[in-house]
């Protein structure tokens, strides 16, 4: 639906750029192409989509991400998860209209059959005014209070927070907050500055190169190289700012008691989609992590059977 309603304006902005100032440009237009984020966000302004409406959707797309990318997912919250999400996707389809440019279809009774029980059989059809009818049928009684929704998203993030504290002591039992904490932000760093990392390595990463293909090199340039890489290296860890920090996992769990308090659906669906995002990537830094650890784990345990 997004990528049809997203499609039109880009066909639109195609058009009227040879008399009017282009509204996207070739980047904007590639990053619309990969980003749901991004589409939602040109949507929600073109449309009038209400903000509720688009941050349960982005809720749903990171939700989305977990289960497709990391087979991970919170039974716990999923059946209210899936409620607000059909609420929502009515109501992007009603303003958007699917991103279908029809304005009506008729003249036949066949094909309209199935919309006999909304009233909405007989032609010709509004398609305006029948979406926005079935869609109040589809949704009625869907939506829950937002006490109850606050209680339900505060203990998806609290599940999730005693998960990631569970990971942490399993591996790496007996070390000390700043011994993870350095741990974590060395993983985090490789995960996110991949380009920075290729950079400083890229003379060692040559010279490395050249001794593979039985080339020459001297032991002075090697180990010049080899110190350089390590110590900037160093220094560019050093100055990184970690996201995933215990202290930072703590701020976390102190605003749950906010989210709690929440009385309405509005707020408690935006108080939730900021924790939602730190969380969901102090589970992406974690997955990175144990994944890693793994790998060390089994390969020590190749070199005792003598592979």
């Amino acid at each position: 639906m997004l990528v049809r309603v997203v499609d039109h304006e880009l066909q639109s902005d195609e058009y009227t750029r040879w008399f009017t100032r282009e509204e996207y440009s070739a980047p904007r237009r590639r990053n619309l192409e990969q980003s749901f984020p991004a589409k939602l966000q040109v949507v929600e302004a073109k449309h009038r989509i209400r903000k509720p409406d688009t941050t349960t959707l982005l809720v749903i797309h990171r939700y989305r991400n977990q289960v497709l990318h990391r087979d991970t997912h919170n039974p716990r919250v999923l059946p209210l998860l899936a409620r607000v999400a059909l609420i929502s996707t009515l109501k992007l389809f009603v303003r958007t209209r699917g991103g279908i440019q029809t304005s009506a279809v008729g003249g036949f009774t066949e094909p309209l059959r199935w919309l006999k029980p909304y009233k909405h059989h007989t032609s010709p059809l509004s398609f305006d005014h029948a979406a926005k009818d079935i869609s109040k049928t589809l949704a009625r009684g869907l939506r829950p209070r937002g006490t109850t929704v606050a209680t339900a998203l505060a203990e998806d993030i609290s599940s999730r927070v005693a998960v990631i504290r569970e990971t942490l002591e399993q591996e790496l039992p007996n070390r000390t907050i700043a011994d993870i904490d350095h741990m974590i932000k060395w993983f985090e760093w490789h995960e996110n500055c991949r380009d920075r990392e290729a950079k400083i390595s890229g003379r060692y990463r040559a010279l490395l190169a050249r001794i593979a293909r039985g080339k020459l090199v001297t032991r002075e340039q090697f180990v010049d190289a080899e110190s350089t890489y390590h110590d900037n290296l160093k220094q560019a860890l050093e100055s990184y700012q970690p996201t995933f920090t215990h202290a930072a996992l703590a701020d976390v769990e102190a605003e749950l008691p906010h989210l709690r308090r929440e009385k309405t659906y509005s707020e408690a669906i935006e108080s939730y989609a900021e924790l939602d995002a730190r969380l969901s990537m102090f589970e992406r830094t974690g997955l990175v992590a144990n994944r890693e650890w793994d790998r060390v784990a089994q390969h020590e345990i190749d070199i005792r059977r003598g592979k």
